[in-house]
């Protein structure tokens, strides 16, 4: 077969003519060339070595290719190395046989970007029979096959879900006969899929009162969501399932059926049962609430502290009963979270029903089962025990200005004694100091004796003037001093002793230093004290009263630490180091000596009530444990402990710089 013409022919019109004939007669050859110019697909024609005579618009819309710059090339032009030899051979071994050619090509346009064509390549054959060209109509289905694609991954993902779901999925049509089931649907019923596919839906769930629920929510919403329903298995087992539908429409909006997904939770409801006889074993408040934060289960002591029955309760927002410290946020289970599976006590606020909101021990934790996550809150009404908490802390206070008072009654009587000796003396000396006046004046007046001059003088030097009006001054200033002294210890006891108990800003450094001026008779024999204050330190938001009572014990329990290495009364002193600074948004103190030190074994026990390794008389181990009572719970900071035995122990208290209310006021 010829694969060359011998002349090339002249304008769309003339290579029609060699493909098809002589049509200038008919005027069909005018009508065919417009039709191939206004193609929507592209049209190429060829010779028989496959040089391109002809493209129409279409095909440099589609290529970026111009006639120009295509006519006289071959369609090589496009190839994008997508395809193999084998692809090519096949492709001209049909063509030059006579046949026509079908396939799809990965083509490559003038910019660079592949596309897909599905083309149709027809030789044309002369009056002689032999091939002389080939005509081929290409149509650009990229986004068709990119469509067809995404359409099958789709398929197959909703397929994969389909069948993988551990819920039954049942698909009716419109007159509830089952057309299609997933292999949860056989395992929940019992039946197997053609059986199932025999049967109408109502076969599945014969209760005729839970059919009619079913339809009328239907046929009112367009949908039910987990619709409480019995299902009948096929052994006559009767399953407790939520089942959640939607209608199936065409086009018109007609019925075509519908979808069910049907969640078996039998056991789930047998373990609320389950549960609600635990929950109610409790003594204190437990709720139970999904992952919407919905409360699905209360006991009876529940009802007891809200003021509503249980069946009231649930149903009911967590967040409208119960309050954490920073709010709501974030994931609800995740606040169940912990190393041991629930998470450590933490005070919220309980919101009753009636008055005011009260203050509970929560503890949190998270129960599994086939129909989910629940959240466990269990809460503890803690204000009995802030009550115990409050006594005892003010009964600590009292004990420890009793153990004081000795002390304070020291530390008064020293500068009392001396103000009451100069007091004396002065007593003493105004009395010669007005003798002597008086004799002076006697002597200077007109009817004084002889010898009162010399009287007045001998009296000079019996009551020393010269060392009269020396000391005078020096007594006063004494007696001031002791003033001074007495006055200080009484303004720090005063403060050491303020009655507050609400949070206010308060001067940490003025604090300090009355509670070391309060306790120097309980560190002065053994230690030396050495404040060192941040004078940039802003006002710290505190119960000043609780905050003097932790440092108190702490400069306290430091000068027992170094009196038990030292001794009562060392003839070198040991030192205790008060300090404080500014860190980001945090006051920090530290307390710090240089006495025995404490065991490591003892370290993790030391904030425990009642833990004391002091002989009996000297300690009743509250000290420490109210201090992180104080700090951390009150105030929410930190106390933390470095010791070693032998060299000393530091104890480090941050607070923060601004109080709970203020961050919620800041936040926009």
């Amino acid at each position: 077969m010829s694969r060359t013409l011998r002349a090339r022919p002249e304008g769309l019109h003339g290579i029609l003519g060699i493909a098809v004939g002589d049509l200038s007669a008919s005027g069909i050859g005018e009508r065919l060339a417009v039709a191939v110019e206004q193609a929507h697909d592209a049209i190429v024609i060829t010779d028989a070595s496959g040089r391109i005579l002809y493209v129409n618009p279409a095909f440099e819309a589609n290529t970026g290719y111009t006639r120009a710059e295509a006519v006289g090339r071959t369609p090589s032009i496009l190839k994008s190395g997508a395809h193999g030899e084998a692809f090519y051979r096949e492709l001209w071994e049909t063509i030059l046989d006579g046949r026509v050619w079908r396939g799809v090509f990965v083509n490559r346009r003038k910019d660079g970007t592949l596309f897909e064509e599905e083309s149709t390549i027809s030789p044309i054959v002369g009056r002689d029979g032999e091939v002389t060209g080939f005509v081929a109509v290409k149509r650009d289905v990229s986004e068709c096959r990119e469509r067809e694609r995404e359409l099958a991954v789709r398929e197959a993902r909703y397929r994969s879900l389909f069948e993988n779901s551990r819920d039954a999925i049942l698909i009716t049509d419109a007159h509830g006969k089952l057309k299609d089931v997933n292999p949860a649907a056989v395992e929940l019923t019992g039946y197997s899929e053609s059986e199932l596919r025999n049967f109408k839906i109502k076969h599945l769930f014969p209760r005729e009162k839970d059919r009619r629920r079913f339809t009328e929510a239907v046929a009112r919403d367009g949908f039910v969501e987990r619709l409480p329903q019995r299902l009948r298995r096929a052994d006559g087992e009767e399953r407790e399932c939520l089942v959640s539908a939607s209608v199936w429409r065409g086009a018109g909006g007609e019925i075509l059926g519908y979808q069910s997904i049907v969640r078996d939770v039998t056991e789930s409801r047998r373990n609320q049962r389950l549960m609600k006889a635990v929950m109610e074993s409790f003594p204190d408040p437990v709720l139970m609430a999904d992952e919407k934060g919905r409360i699905v289960l209360a006991n009876a002591a529940a009802e007891s502290a809200f003021g509503q029955p249980t069946g009231d309760l649930t149903g009911l927002p967590l967040a409208e009963l119960v309050t954490p410290p920073g709010g709501w946020a974030g994931d609800l289970l995740r606040m169940g979270e912990g190393d041991d599976g629930g998470a450590a006590p933490e005070e919220w606020t309980a919101h009753p029903f009636s008055g005011a909101g009260f203050p509970v021990e929560a503890t949190l934790g998270r129960a599994r089962t086939s129909d989910g996550t629940y959240l466990l809150v269990s809460l503890r009404d803690v204000r009995e025990k802030r009550s115990l908490e409050t006594q005892l802390r003010h009964a600590q206070k009292i004990d420890a200005i009793g153990r004081l008072a000795a002390g304070i009654a020291h530390e008064i009587n020293t500068p009392i004694q001396y103000v009451g000796d100069n007091t004396r003396f002065l007593q003493e000396a105004f009395g010669d100091l007005v003798e002597l006046f008086r004799r002076y004046d006697a002597a200077l007046s007109g009817e004084a004796p002889p010898d009162a001059a010399e009287k007045a003088r001998q009296h000079r030097e019996e009551i020393d003037l010269d060392y009269l009006l020396e000391e005078i001054p020096r007594a006063i200033d004494q007696t001031l001093e002791g003033v001074r002294r007495v006055a200080g210890i009484v303004q720090a006891m005063k403060q050491f002793s303020h009655p507050g108990q609400n949070r206010e800003p308060a001067d940490l450094n003025k604090a300090i230093q009355s509670t070391v001026t309060v306790a120097r008779n309980e560190w002065k024999y053994v230690a030396e004290m050495e404040l060192d204050l941040a004078e940039d330190l802003p006002a710290v938001p505190c119960i000043v009263s609780d905050i003097n009572q932790v440092i108190l014990n702490l400069v306290v329990n430091a000068a027992h630490a170094i009196a038990e290495v030292r001794g009562e009364r060392p003839e070198t002193k040991g030192r205790i180091a008060v300090r404080t600074r500014v860190e980001g948004e945090e006051a920090v103190v530290v307390v710090e000596d240089d006495g025995c030190g404490i065991p490591p074994e003892n370290l993790e026990r030391i904030f425990e009530p009642f833990f004391t390794t002091k002989e009996v008389g000297k300690g009743t181990g509250q000290g420490l444990s109210i201090a992180h009572h104080v700090i951390v719970e009150e105030h929410g900071g930190t106390i933390s402990v470095d010791s070693e035995v032998g060299r000393g122990t530091k104890f480090t208290i941050r607070l923060p710089l601004r109080s709970g209310a203020e961050d919620e006021e800041s936040q926009p």
